[in-house]
């Protein structure tokens, strides 16, 4: 007889005779485990069903009809039920099915899901009684015996890795993939059969020794600069054992450095130069060369002579060091490259962005902070755009929100004994804030001139402008001074910038208050494209007290 035929029946008998008690059930059948645990309720009448699977989507069936996930489908599956998922104390997700209006009776209660064995349970419910259910389920599976040569070769199933030996996989076609250095990678079809031993062996053949393009992370750099950007990366890959060395030269065929890779083990190759000499000082303005000479090498386990080339594999590329690709921490802030109130007429290297991310707060209610989202990106040596975003005071309703664009576009820049640079900067503003924390937060249009002159570290600039700013109800032109002082390094930069309106009174040009000040300190974290820095905010009149913001930004030079 059937067994599922012969549950049926022992669910109708079940049925006829429901004083069956518990500890005499247990016929179940099909693969895998099932426990029951009990606890009474207060639903005189009904019984209540829990079933939990180990398998996530699951379907539960009573007497022999699949509970839908939806709707039951017919009358014969009783109302009230429903699925849901839970997760583990390992993480893992499981389905859950449930339900709590049940007659008691008979019942045959049962799990599948695809690729896994069904398991069913016949017993009696009795009312005012909660049955919760643990079905583990039983994959429906074969044997892979897998044996790989060399042995410690990577192999995957399906993109899963796996460690040679007896594999239980699901029934059906897999994609078996074995990869290991200095051997050609095999991607192999294989077919699992239900309770079934397959038995398979694979030798991976030696691969041909080859060396691709040698290629530079940039192909011009200055050494001055800190961290990643005063470094550059010479890549190249290879495909089976050996070695190789690498040397770069100067313009006149001088060795400035070299090095050895003394036994290939891997595939991709990387050597990190820092365009410096032996003295550790940055190597003079000039076009450098790499040149790779690689050779083959047998394979660790074969003979000494065994597969070695006679002549080495020559690759090599071009390397510029300039010392005018100046990079140094600037912030973006309001969409103002450089300082907070003053934009820098020197730029970064073309194709250089930062982007920030900056929390600022008024000093004496730090509870009511704002947030803003900046950047700027070279778009050439010359012209920078600029961009910020703001929300304004989280905690009102009320707050607001900023945006700002801008654009620089460099006149001059020079690196002489008075190094000095000079630019036209564009900007546009918006705000819908009452009072916005971020500088030159408001509905306006600038045009200005910043200039700029170095001596030693420290520079120092002004930028005479002509500002628009738009109200409901007018149009209020004024100039604007911005001015800066700032010292810099290669990962520093402390500065402190100021902003005064001027305008009209009485036919003479007088300062229209408040004063901005702003006072920043950012830095570079090398070895990484980090920056971090940290800034003061303040608005200054004759006849208010000086009310002082703070701030804090984490930014990514990329």
């Amino acid at each position: 007889m059937d067994r599922r035929v012969g549950l049926a029946l022992l669910a109708a008998l079940l049925v006829a005779g429901g004083a069956v008690p518990l500890s005499a059930l247990g016929l179940a059948t099909g693969e895998g485990t099932v426990s029951i645990v009990t606890e009474s309720t207060d639903a005189a009448g009904w019984a209540s069903i829990e079933v939990h699977s180990s398998v996530p989507g699951s379907v539960v069936s009573i007497n022999q009809v699949a509970a839908s996930y939806n709707s039951f489908s017919n009358g014969y599956i009783p109302p009230g039920g429903g699925y849901t998922t839970g997760i583990d104390a390992g993480g893992v997700s499981y389905s859950i099915y449930q339900n709590t209006a049940l007659s008691p009776g008979g019942y045959i209660i049962g799990v599948s899901a695809p690729g896994y064995y069904k398991r069913e349970i016949a017993l009696v419910l009795s009312e005012k009684t909660k049955y919760t259910f643990y079905f583990t389920l039983a994959m429906i599976s074969g044997t892979l015996d897998l044996s790989v040569a060399p042995e410690d070769a990577a192999v995957s199933v399906d993109g899963r890795a796996v460690a040679p030996g007896a594999l239980t996989l699901p029934v059906g076609e897999h994609t078996l993939e074995l990869r290991r250095f200095g051997y050609t990678d095999r991607r192999i079809p294989v077919v699992v059969r239900e309770k079934e031993r397959t038995r398979l062996s694979v030798a991976l053949e030696p691969a041909a020794f080859s060396v691709s393009r040698l290629v530079a992370s940039r192909t011009a750099f200055n050494p001055a600069n800190a961290g990643l950007f005063g470094l550059v990366d010479l890549r190249f890959r290879v495909e089976s054992f050996g070695s190789a060395t690498l040397r770069i030269e100067d313009e006149k065929g001088e060795v400035v450095t070299r090095t050895t890779f003394a036994a290939f083990d891997t595939w991709r190759q990387v050597y990190r130069w820092d365009g410096r000499g032996a003295d550790g000082r940055p190597l003079p303005d000039g076009t450098y060369r790499a040149i790779l000479e690689a050779t083959a090498a047998p394979p660790p386990a074969a003979g000494s002579a065994a597969g070695v080339m006679a002549a080495p594999i020559v690759r090599e590329t071009t390397l510029r060091i300039d010392s005018a690709l100046v990079i140094r921490p600037r912030g973006s802030l309001s969409a103002i490259p450089g300082l907070s109130l003053f934009p820098d007429p020197r730029g970064q290297p073309g194709g250089l962005s930062s982007t920030d991310f900056t929390w600022i707060g008024p000093l004496a209610a730090m509870q009511s902070p704002s947030f803003a989202l900046s950047g700027v990106g070279a778009l050439s040596d010359r012209l920078d755009i600029g961009y910020a975003a703001a929300l304004e005071d989280l905690s009102s309703p009320s707050g607001g929100g900023d945006l700002a664009l801008s654009f620089r576009l460099g006149l001059w820049e020079n690196s002489a004994a008075l190094p000095s640079a000079g630019a036209l900067f564009l900007r546009g503003s918006w705000s819908s804030a009452s009072a916005p924390l971020l500088p030159d937060a408001a509905s306006a249009v600038e045009v200005s001139l910043p200039l700029s002159v170095g001596l030693g570290p420290f520079s120092l600039g002004a930028a005479p402008g002509l500002r628009l700013g738009f109200s409901s109800s007018s149009v209020e032109p004024y100039f604007i001074l911005r001015n800066g002082l700032w010292w810099s390094a290669s990962a520093f930069r402390v500065g402190l910038s100021s902003e005064m309106g001027l305008g009209w009174a009485n036919g003479t040009l007088a300062p229209a208050w408040p004063l901005g000040l702003g006072f920043e300190v950012r830095a570079l974290l090398p070895p990484s494209p980090l920056e971090v820095s940290a800034l003061a905010l303040s608005q200054l009149s004759p006849s208010a007290s000086p009310a002082f913001d703070v701030g804090l930004s984490l930014g990514l030079l990329f």
